[in-house]
């Protein structure tokens, strides 16, 4: 059988099915980025004993469009800008401090494309990311258009802290103990997350770095972030919509968003899932051959939870692994499975002999 042209012949068929009408696309977009402040105010009262959410600001950017123009204003009249922390493929990431506080350091996310689909992906990115205020989550502080310039300027809080994908290179696996510790809190973040209506859909060791003086985690990058829960058009209903688009990075992505069929934010536990697995077990748990085969006939994928590294974990660990890495998304924990975090966090204090230095072994190591 021939395997890679089965997917590539998958993937065509979806773009046709996906993008049959783009205009009309942009316009669904649109009236999203337009409800936003109904949607965060409806989830902010309905979830307000649990999380204080800074909603008049991102209310008063999608608003008045007065202060949506002020994006407009010279970034460089503001910034000063220091040495580059890392590169993609449209986009640089810089350290900056504000000229008239050059103590306060943040980073900045340099876009310097003349497309304007570059500049909607960063507009889409602030508005999904402006009102965000939990701890394991990069705060976004703001967006600079420079149309001028034909560049954008998203400014960020600054981690100067090593990527999980970092560490794991490093040391291949990590121990029980701090495994757990980084799952619980990307199940914080994410449920969190889905709570305001946004999914992540980019969950990997290179979006979550790690703070070894804290031992907490940031997660980052929601460059392809996208909300899901839309207000109707009589703001007085909330609508849970699928999504559609094929994206992400492939070894982390769920098996349904290859089905055609709309996909939800249950593609993110399953990314939790793969991450957890990479770091108790040192590799992916489906390789790239095996993950094209089974996504383009979908055909559930089973062999690795028959692998040695796997199966010589606890119990319940294996267990958790099993129910995360569900197949079918409607058989697969949700993020607010709070009984779940319950468990990890006491399976974590259990094991917390020697966490006093936690990741260390390397704490030098991992920060050089």
């Amino acid at each position: 059988m021939d395997k890679k042209g089965n997917f590539e012949r998958l993937r065509n068929k979806l773009k046709v099915n996906l993008f049959r009408n783009e205009n009309q696309q942009q316009q669904n977009d649109q009236e999203i980025i337009n409800q936003c402040p109904q949607i965060l105010e409806y989830v902010h009262s309905s979830s307000q004993s649990e999380f204080k959410e800074n909603n008049p600001k991102i209310i008063d950017y999608l608003s008045n469009k007065k202060q949506f123009e002020q994006m407009k204003q010279s970034f460089k009249n503001i910034y000063q800008i220091g040495k580059i922390l890392g590169e993609g493929a449209h986009a640089v990431v810089r350290q900056c401090w504000q000229i008239t506080n050059p103590d306060e350091t943040y980073a900045v996310k340099i876009s310097r494309n003349a497309d304007p689909e570059i500049t909607e992906i960063m507009k889409q990115t602030f508005l999904n990311t402006v009102a965000l205020n939990h701890p394991y989550i990069c705060k976004t502080n703001m967006l600079y258009i420079d149309p001028n310039m034909e560049c954008s300027y998203l400014v960020m809080e600054y981690l100067p802290y090593p990527s999980l994908q970092h560490i794991l290179k490093e040391r291949q696996t990590l121990d029980l103990n701090e495994a757990c510790l980084i799952v619980r809190q990307l199940f914080e973040a994410v449920q969190y997350i889905h709570k305001v209506g946004l999914c992540h859909r980019d969950i990997k060791p290179d979006n979550i770095v790690f703070d070894n003086d804290t031992n907490t985690i940031k997660l980052i990058d929601f460059g392809v972030s996208k909300r899901f829960l839309v207000a109707e058009k009589n703001f007085k209903d909330i609508k849970n919509n699928l999504m559609w688009t094929v994206t992400g990075t492939m070894p982390y992505q769920a098996p349904e968003l290859w089905v055609g069929a709309g996909y939800s934010q249950k593609i993110d536990v399953w990314a939790i899932g793969v991450v957890c697995y990479q770091m108790l077990c040192g590799k992916l748990p489906i390789d790239q051959e095996n993950q094209m085969e089974s996504f383009s006939t979908q055909s559930e994928y089973i062999s690795h939870f028959q692998q040695p590294e796997f199966l010589k974990l606890p119990p319940l660990v294996i267990d958790f692994i099993k129910r995360i890495l569900k197949w079918n998304p409607d058989q697969r924990l949700t993020s607010a499975c709070n009984h779940i975090l319950q468990k990890i966090r006491g399976f974590t204090s259990s094991l917390a002999l020697s966490t006093q230095n936690f990741l260390s072994g390397s704490k030098n190591e991992i920060i050089r």
